[in-house]
């Protein structure tokens, strides 16, 4: 056994994107595609054996230091394979020195109580039954909110929408204010992120509209080989309340019945997960990767 420290243009990615999409969980973040997209080329890689399992390393340079950084638009990364526990703790034993800080997210299916590890919490609705029974879970004022934005829309149908400018300039004209960390180097580097998602069918780009065809919400989800991601989404400005009520349900109606599950995405703030779980969705952990390995006194201004 061992585990290989891999220059991004050393990477084979075949059988990279290979390995990621056989692993469980399966997501669509860490293959190459995205990876290069997001991270514009800055991420290296362990494989461990002939690309039995394997981790992206996206890097950041700051100061002379460089650091392991999670990529915007990217909630989940970590080793991707067949390993076990103790692989997992050699994974990370195996990230070079050079890397003095780490703060990575990293996926589900991560062992628990390896060392760096902080639990974190997204919302999951597994959507393999009927519609019925799954709009019969939604909570009590979601119900309430979608029979109010029908009685103000009539009948809300969902179409494609791949303006990904119009989707991100929507976003940004209602949250953006409340992501002030994300940069016009962020979106662009998502804009095409999402492109290269669409070339590989692994994107539902979403415009809901009301009985007339005025947009009332756009969202987007990135697909993995049995999830959907909500990576962003906003109600349009000026538009009937609800939308985004009205989109995640369209969705909901849409993969009702299938092996998907829909993956909110998160949150720990508690009105963001309250209104994830309106729609029956519960909570799943991940994990927040941190290592330091600065000297002490930098340390400590880090802390």
């Amino acid at each position: 056994m061992s585990i290989r420290f891999l220059q991004r243009e050393d990477i084979d990615t075949e059988q990279w994107d290979t390995r990621v999409e056989q692993s469980s969980p399966s997501l669509s973040y860490a293959k190459s595609w995205y990876l290069d997209a997001m991270c514009a080329g800055q991420w290296h890689a362990l494989v461990l054996d002939d690309y039995r399992a394997v981790m992206p390393l996206p890097y950041k340079k700051k100061w002379g230091i460089h650091y392991l950084s999670q990529p915007a638009f990217t909630q989940q990364v970590g080793v991707f394979g067949r390993c076990s526990e103790e692989e997992y703790r050699l994974f990370l034993q195996a990230i070079p020195k050079k890397y003095r800080l780490a703060d990575l997210q990293v996926h589900t299916g991560t062992p628990a109580h390896l060392p760096g590890l902080k639990r974190r919490t997204t919302y999951w609705l597994n959507l393999n039954s009927s519609y019925e029974s799954l709009a019969a879970a939604y909570r009590k004022d979601a119900r309430k909110n979608l029979r109010k934005l029908r009685e103000q829309s009539g009948p809300y149908a969902l179409v494609q929408q791949v303006d990904y400018a119009l989707h991100i300039a929507n976003y940004r004209a209602v949250y953006g204010a409340l992501n002030p960390g994300l940069g016009e180097e962020e979106y662009r580097r998502f804009y095409h992120a999402l492109q290269a998602a669409e070339a590989h069918q692994c994107l539902e780009a979403l415009q809901l509209n009301d009985h007339a065809g005025k947009p009332l919400a756009l969202g987007l989800f990135l697909k993995s080989k049995k999830q959907l991601h909500y990576v962003m989404g906003a109600p349009v400005p000026g538009a009937d309340s609800g939308g985004v009520h009205g989109l995640i349900d369209a969705l909901i109606q849409k993969y009702a019945g299938t092996a998907m599950t829909l993956d909110f995405e998160g949150s720990e703030i508690p009105s963001v997960a309250y209104f994830y779980a309106k729609f029956g969705a519960v909570p799943v952990h991940y994990y927040a990767l941190r290592l330091n390995r600065l000297p002490f006194w930098l340390r400590m201004l880090k802390r």
